[in-house]
């Protein structure tokens, strides 16, 4: 089936390219037996499948000269899903470039949305991201899907249930920066316009623009009430998560060490509880 139109949205670290967010329109042949995406504004990035890189499949996007392989990648994420709308794991980035580049992992929250449920974001109506795509699979992938959620289950602990939470939380974040990000962008290109009149005009040069590009996304961001109290309320509750898991890592330690002594001491005592060498007199 002839894909649709996707929209690539989220946070990435300072230094990522942001450029690679934004909207993709499928390519005109599949790459690697599944749906490929072209950035409608840059025709040098691309979304595409790459099967089996160390292990597992990957999603990535990155520059088409590249298209179908593992390299030359922005981002990536290992999931094997049909498509990218249905990733529901955190991104990667790469930092530096050449021999010297390192890939930070989990460091990014994307989501792929089709364009329609962006449509409905920007008009401030509810999105199920777990359901906002419908794929065709066969008996057998359910079958094993039914499987492997059965052994989650299983082995699901509360540490696993909190970073679960966590991801979920990072997503919606994402979904509402995205959408506030609109208004955002539209307010930055309007209190620029008197800078890019006098650049224009040779009135300032290349560096006073850069100054003032910044100026004006920052006073942009200050200016949205909605996006600045997310931005804190997410802060916060980061510093919470971050508390809880070093308390929790105490508590580990210290469970262990108190484990460790119980089982020494246990040591020396017979089956009737009596300490060995008490037992001999």
């Amino acid at each position: 089936k002839k894909g649709r139109m996707i929209a690539v949205v989220g946070t990435v670290p300072d230094g990522a390219r942001h450029d690679a967010l934004g909207l993709y329109a499928p390519h005109s042949q599949q790459v690697n037996g599944r749906l490929a995406f072209v950035k409608t504004d840059d025709k040098e990035i691309m979304l595409w499948y790459c099967p089996r890189n160390y292990g597992s499949g990957c999603w990535l996007i990155g520059q088409s000269r590249s298209l179908g392989k593992f390299c030359d990648a922005y981002f990536y994420v290992r999931d094997e899903v049909a498509r990218p709308q249905h990733v529901a794991k955190l991104w990667c980035h790469k930092e530096g470039s050449g021999s010297s580049c390192i890939w930070k992992k989990d460091s990014c929250c994307i989501v792929v949305l089709g364009t329609d449920h962006l449509m409905k974001l920007k008009k401030g109506m509810a999105v199920d991201t777990e359901v906002a795509v419908v794929c065709e699979i066969t008996r057998e992938q359910r079958d094993k899907d039914a499987r492997k959620r059965a052994i989650d289950l299983e082995d699901e602990t509360p540490r696993r249930r909190a970073k679960t939470a966590l991801a979920v939380v990072e997503k919606r974040v994402a979904m509402a920066k995205s959408i506030c990000s609109v208004v955002v962008e539209k307010r930055r290109r309007e209190l620029l316009r008197p800078s890019l009149e006098e650049y224009n005009d040779d009135k300032i040069d290349e560096n006073e623009l850069s100054r003032r590009k910044s100026a004006a996304c920052k006073k942009a961001i200050e200016e949205h009430l909605q996006l600045t109290t997310v931005d804190n309320a997410y802060a916060v509750y980061t510093q919470a998560v971050s508390a809880r898991e070093t308390a929790e890592a105490a508590e580990f330690a210290a469970d262990a060490a108190l484990e460790a002594a119980l089982r020494d001491c246990e040591s020396e005592a017979g089956p009737s509880g009596l300490v060995k060498s008490e037992a001999k007199s």
